[in-house]
């Protein structure tokens, strides 16, 4: 709905901020909302050969990238395995069940669970990324950023909030989002949330975010020639709100 107008204010991918960059609704990044918690899983350890397997991800989204990436760090493109695009985790999960799949990026709380059921993990992100990176982001429109960034400061205040409220108490905070995750204990969705926490403070995550311009461009989501959108990002509001120190 941002990429249309339809919205002005929302949580998104940060892939997918990148992907809309110079769309006519191109979101602004204003400030953080999940880190981590992504993963590349493999049947087999990353030592062996993975030329030709077939690997599933989710087009423009941060999974994608995350494969990109891993293949590029061993020398290898996206056209050197068998790329096949899940529409779900749903789907996702079940090709995986059926053997369809030799590797597959996902996030939690289903790489924790598949991890203990005997997946390999070939990266989490943090040996490419960096040790903490956002998978997704608060976004608002340019034209609500310069209007009322009154409004603005409050979404990222409440973000805030609520964060502290998750980590003061995560095992309730799961709780409410619980029968997203049929079948998922409630031990598991804590743990989970131990890998992928809240985070409204990611004024040090920027070039993160920015660093993987060329990664959606080599993967075709947005022109080749197109300069790196720098003013994709403005952490301006977050830092008035935390000037020298993070807000949690």
């Amino acid at each position: 709905m941002m990429r249309t107008g339809e919205s002005e204010l929302g949580t998104a991918a940060f892939s997918q901020v990148l992907v809309d960059a110079y769309e006519e609704y191109a979101p602004v990044v204003v400030a953080g909302s999940g880190v981590g918690g992504l993963a590349v899983l493999a049947r087999v350890p990353a030592t062996e050969p993975w030329a030709g397997m077939a690997i599933g991800t989710f087009r423009g989204d941060p999974m994608e990238v995350l494969v990109h990436d891993w293949l590029a760090a061993h020398g290898l493109g996206m056209d050197d395995v068998d790329v096949r695009e899940v529409g779900s985790i749903a789907g996702a999960l079940a090709a995986w069940e059926s053997a369809e799949l030799d590797a597959m990026s996902l996030a939690e709380p289903f790489v924790g669970r598949l991890v203990a059921e005997g997946a390999h993990v070939a990266t989490d992100g943090t040996d490419l990324w960096a040790e903490e990176y956002p998978d997704t982001v608060l976004v608002v429109s340019r034209g609500l950023l310069e209007r009322n960034p009154g409004a603005v400061s409050a979404a990222i205040s409440a973000m805030r909030d609520a964060e502290r409220l998750i980590r003061e108490d995560p095992a309730a905070a799961v709780a409410h989002a619980a029968h997203w995750y049929p079948g998922m204990s409630v031990t598991e969705l804590v743990d989970a949330l131990d890998r992928q926490p809240p985070k409204t403070d990611i004024r040090h995550l920027r070039e993160v975010i920015l660093g993987r311009w060329s990664s959606v461009q080599s993967l075709g989501l947005v022109d080749a020639d197109a300069p790196r959108p720098e003013g994709l990002v403005d952490f301006s509001l977050l830092s008035s709100l935390a000037p020298d120190h993070e807000m949690v």
